[in-house]
């Protein structure tokens, strides 16, 4: 399931915070024509799993996690404008198997 999450932001030229409640922030900002992560921070309970600014692409990705659910950040630099995109994905639950003796029969 993929949720479309509201961002908020505040901006100063290109220097632009993204509130992505309730996973944390990231401040992004374009330098060198393309866009870079200057900060980010996950709110209490979530973690930051993945941060990458893709140069060769004009884009900057961030994932947060608390474990359950996944808040994958984008933002694109499009004709000079910041374009942020925030999708939210639930975490597969972990699989467990029962334990296989020797012989071949079921530790239950």
């Amino acid at each position: 399931m993929v949720v479309t999450v509201p961002a908020t932001t505040t901006s100063t030229g290109y220097l632009t915070s993204y509130n992505l409640a309730p996973a944390g922030v990231v401040t992004v900002d374009v330098r060198n024509g393309s866009t870079i992560i200057i900060a980010h921070t996950p709110s209490a309970g979530w973690n930051v799993v993945a941060a990458e600014d893709i140069v060769a692409e004009l884009r900057s990705t961030v994932t947060f996690s608390d474990g359950i659910t996944d808040v994958n950040f984008e933002v694109r630099l499009v004709d000079g404008v910041l374009v942020p995109t925030v999708t939210s994905t639930a975490v597969a639950p972990s699989t467990t198997t029962g334990n296989t003796v020797a012989g071949g029969g079921s530790n239950t």
